[in-house]
Formats: structure tokens, sequence, C-alpha cells
């Protein structure tokens, strides 16, 4: 039932659902994270708004929605997913929000926006077009995005990955794309040196680098950990059948799954550094996921068994988000 309508031509069904969705979520309550570490624009965006729970609802709910929208849009766009084919639309809120203390307006819900946008420039690299322009673009939206939240500075390594996915590597792109990144450090700074602040938010920065540690901080009940082990070796199983089946797709199409593999391993290995932001990198992990799940339910005939996975998701999220309401 649920694999019919969000494969089918329901467009205003699946758009109805959504719509639905997102008012309930409208009615959860939604905190808002407050700035620590190396996070300049976070900050501003923090003092303007903490003390406006509407404006945060209204914020969450773009943010989550915004980014979702925009990447099914240019999935279809690229030919990565069938035109019918709206399964993200579903899967990424309740993938990303899956756990209680997710529901937060966070620095990495705010800098995944960015990075979404990022992508799409990267998406638009060809291998016969010298242009750095792209690239630059690319960069920018992808260091915007760690003035946010901090950990992202090292999405700096998934750039240059994409470089070497998307065309030949040489060191001029390579340099467009770090200093493209490294420009808008150079005006915060600038900033701060000019109003006084320079070297304490200097070693605010140094410290991204010289705390990494991983600190289990979220609480799960019984139910909600056996969902969460089942969900891993579903996603496991998941990501591998996508991997083993690229040979199968366009070339291109390989390359935009590679890329979004290699931002999903990125992501995975900074779990191991992340201190106390590990709430905040899930929410960006389970968004890269759902990506996978699409691609996966995209090449495989539907039956009983997706619309029982699909069923379980859906129903844990219903039951979570009540609970959030009821509290």
């Amino acid at each position: 039932m649920i694999t019919r309508i969000f494969t089918g031509r329901n467009e205003l069904l699946q758009y109805i659902i959504v719509v639905a969705f997102s008012v309930l979520i409208f009615y959860v309550p939604v905190t808002i994270e407050s700035p620590s570490g190396f996070s300049p624009l976070y900050e501003q965006f923090y003092n303007l708004i903490a003390s406006n729970s509407i404006l945060i609802k209204a914020f969450f709910v773009v943010l989550i929605a915004g980014p979702i929208i925009f990447t099914q849009v240019f999935l279809e766009y690229l030919g990565i997913v069938d035109r019918n084919n709206k399964y993200l639309l579903l899967l990424a809120p309740m993938l990303m929000f899956s756990i209680p203390s997710a529901w937060v307006l966070s620095p990495a819900l705010i800098s995944l926006a960015f990075i979404v946008i990022g992508t799409s420039f990267i998406f638009k690299i060809s291998e016969n077009d010298n242009s750095i322009k792209k690239l630059s673009s690319a960069g920018m939206f992808f260091s915007i995005g760690s003035l946010f939240y901090s950990i992202n500075i090292f999405s700096v390594v998934v750039l240059i990955i994409a470089i070497n996915i998307f065309r030949q590597v040489s060191l001029r792109d390579i340099m467009a794309v770090i200093f493209s990144f490294v420009l808008p450090y150079v005006y915060i700074f600038t900033y701060y040196f000019a109003i006084g602040e320079f070297e304490i938010r200097y070693q605010e920065f140094i410290n991204i680098f010289s705390t990494f540690g991983f600190k289990y901080n979220f609480q799960l009940d019984t139910f909600q950990w056996v969902f969460f082990i089942s969900y891993a070796l579903i996603s496991i199983f998941m990501i591998f059948s996508v991997i083993a089946n690229l040979r199968n797709s366009l070339i291109q199409v390989r390359k935009y799954v590679s890329f979004f593999f290699w931002g999903l391993l990125n992501t995975a290995v900074l779990f191991l550094f992340i201190n106390e932001y590990i709430l905040q990198h899930f929410i960006i992990l389970m968004y890269l996921l759902s990506l996978f799940y699409v691609f996966f339910l995209n090449k495989k005939k539907k039956n009983w068994i997706f619309d029982i996975l699909l069923s379980i998701f859906l129903i844990y999220d219903l039951v979570l988000i009540y609970n959030l309401i009821v509290a």
C-alpha cells in the first residue's frame, strides 16, 4: 500500500501525506540548541530567534522540508530515481527524527541545508567543463555550513574526493575548492580581529581539531534499542546492495551514488570524534542513509516486505511523535 502510494502517480496524495506529517511535527515541542564551540553564524542565528518559540518551530519545519524537497526534485532531474518515486519525502524525515532527543533546532540541521545546496553544484560538474565556478560555489556553501556546525569543516575532504569522481584531479581544481572553502573563514577572522576577539575565537577554532572523542549522551529504552539494531542491519544490507548493483547503472548515476557513499562514510567516521555533537550528527547520518534506502527501493520490484518495513518505520515515528506531544 505505502509503496504504491509513493511510487505511483498519486502526487496530490503524496504531498497531502507530507503536509499532514509536517503539520503534526509542528505540534511537537521543539527546543533550540545553545551555541557551543566555534559556530559564529549559528551564534548570530540563535541570538535572533532563541526567544521566539514560533520562529523556532517554523525554522525547524522549513529546515526539515526544504532540503528534502530540494533533494527529491534534484534526484528526479538527474535521473538517479524515477520521477514517480517519492520515497524520500516520507523516509528522510522519519529516519532523521527517529529518536526523541533529535527534535531540536540544531547547528547540524542548518548546516545540512547548505550542504544540500553545495552538492547541487557538484553534480553540475562535467568532465569536459574546465571552469572552476561550480567547484568554487560548492566549496563556498560547504564552508558556510561549517560556520554553523564546525564538525562539517571536514567535509572539505569529500569535496576533494568529488573532483576525482566527476573529473580528472588537477592541482588547479583542488586549490579552487580549498580557497573557496577558506574564504568565509578569512572574512570571519578579519571581523574578529577588528573587534578584538581574534585570540579567543582562534582558540575555539583550534579546539575543533584537538577535542575529539565519543560521548554517548542519549537514553534509549529496550524497544528503541531493538528498533535501531534492526535498522542498522537493514541499512548495511541496503547500502551494500546499492553499491553491488551500481554496475547496472549509467556511468553518471554511478558517480552520483559514489559521491553520496563517500559523504556517508565521512559522516560515519566522524562519529568516532564528535564528542558532544552526537545528536546533531545523527540527523545528517540519517539523511544520507535515507538516500540509500531510496536508491535501493528505486531498483527493486516492490512487494509486501517493503510495505511492512515502511509501515514499521511510520508507526514507530507516529508513536514517538504522540509521546512527545502528550509528554
